[in-house]
C-alpha cells in the first residue's frame, strides 16, 4: 500500500481553503441564522456551568458544545471567524478525500483523487455545511471520521499502538459530536477491507 508522504496534501489543503473561502465569502452573513442563534442563547444564560446540564440540549453532544461554547466565548458572533472555521473544516475533509482515494488508486490515476476532492469542495449541496452555523457539526463529525480512518491506516502501515489509541479517541470525540458516529466503526471496517484485501 502506498504511504501518504510529503507536503503535497498540506499544499492542497491551502489551495482548497483559498478556493473555498473565495467561493463562500459572499455568504458569510448566513452563518448566524435563527438556528445558530438558538444554539448560543443558552451560553449567555447559563455560562460555563451549562456544561453540567448539557446546556439544556435534548441531544448529548458535549464535544460539539465544547467547540461551540469556547468559539462563541472567544469570538462572539464574528461572521468571518465562523466562516473561516467552517471553510477550514470543509477543506480538511476535501483533502482527506483526496488522500484516501490516492491510497486506493494506482499512482498514474492520482488525478481522480483531486477531482473527487474538488467535487466535494464545490458541490452546491455542501453550501449548507459551510455557511450555515449549525451545519458545522456535520463538518466536525466528518473530520473526526477521517481522523479515525487515518489513524487506523497509520497503524496498519507502522504497527505502532499509539495510532490505535488515536483511533479510539477520534471515535469517542465523534460520538460526543453527533450520534451518526455510531456507524463509523462499520464504515472504517468496510474501507479497511477495501484497502488491504
Amino acid at each position: 500500500m502506498k504511504k501518504a508522504t510529503g507536503n503535497r496534501y498540506f499544499l492542497l489543503f491551502i489551495l482548497f481553503t483559498i478556493g473555498s473561502f473565495a467561493m463562500y465569502w459572499r455568504a458569510k452573513a448566513g452563518v448566524f441564522t435563527f438556528d445558530a442563534l438558538d444554539w448560543v442563547r443558552p451560553f449567555d444564560a447559563l455560562g460555563i456551568k451549562g456544561f453540567l446540564v448539557n446546556f439544556r440540549d435534548i441531544s448529548f453532544r458535549p464535544f460539539l458544545l465544547f467547540i461551540t461554547y469556547f468559539g462563541y466565548a472567544i469570538f462572539g458572533l464574528n461572521e468571518i471567524v465562523a466562516l473561516l472555521f467552517c471553510v477550514l473544516l470543509h477543506s480538511l475533509n476535501a483533502t482527506m478525500i483526496v488522500w484516501f482515494i490516492h491510497r486506493m488508486v494506482p499512482q498514474r490515476d492520482q488525478l481522480l483523487g483531486i477531482l473527487a476532492g474538488l467535487i466535494f469542495l464545490f458541490f452546491p449541496y455542501q453550501t449548507e455545511v459551510v455557511v450555515w452555523g449549525v451545519g458545522n457539526l456535520y463538518a466536525i463529525t466528518l473530520a473526526l471520521f477521517w481522523g479515525m480512518l487515518w489513524s487506523i491506516i497509520q497503524y496498519e502501515d507502522t504497527n505502532k499502538k499509539p495510532f490505535l489509541y488515536t483511533h479510539v479517541v477520534f471515535f469517542i470525540l465523534a460520538i460526543f459530536t453527533h450520534e451518526l458516529a455510531f456507524v463509523f466503526p462499520f464504515a472504517v471496517f468496510f474501507l479497511i477491507l477495501l484497502l488491504f484485501t
